[in-house]
């Protein structure tokens, strides 16, 4: 688990890394983040990838742009971040700013709101038979993250 100097070091340089002066991205692929306190972290365009973020405070954390493929966010608390979950069937839904998640495809907001279960059905053997009725509810999600 890192603990709180670490991942404050991190999220500093990360921070001098968004400004443009210098530092670097926050790396925090894999990391054990469980139970973090993360309440307004600004972790824009950070790799979370593989992380374990389960019952972290993430609440109005900026996640615009983090890399969040295959996070774990159970009983995360999400109360006003950047990010929308949702468990639609069988597959979580991940909404971000620009991109979407959806099991593991990840791909731009555009792409998800123009393509029809044909588009889909390649991506998984039940994906054209789930997006024809749950397209709907991801682009109502997509467009009210978009007008936050």
């Amino acid at each position: 688990m890192i603990d709180r100097k670490e991942l404050e070091e991190i999220l500093a340089q990360h921070k001098l890394w968004m400004q443009s002066n210098g530092g670097s991205r926050a790396d925090l692929r894999r990391a054990d983040l469980r139970r973090a306190d993360l309440r307004w972290a600004d972790l824009s365009g950070a790799d979370l990838r593989w992380a374990d973020l389960s019952g972290a405070d993430l609440r109005w954390a900026d996640l615009t742009d983090a890399d969040l493929r295959g996070a774990d966010l159970s009983r995360a608390d999400l109360s006003g971040a950047d990010l929308i979950v949702m468990q639609l069937n069988q597959y979580q839904v991940f909404v971000q700013k620009e991109f979407t998640r959806i099991g593991c495809e990840y791909h731009k907001n555009e792409e998800w709101q123009k393509w029809g279960p044909t588009d889909v059905k390649h991506m998984a053997h039940d994906a054209e038979a789930f997006w024809t009725p749950y397209k709907p509810v991801v682009c109502a999600a997509i467009a009210a993250l978009a007008q936050k």
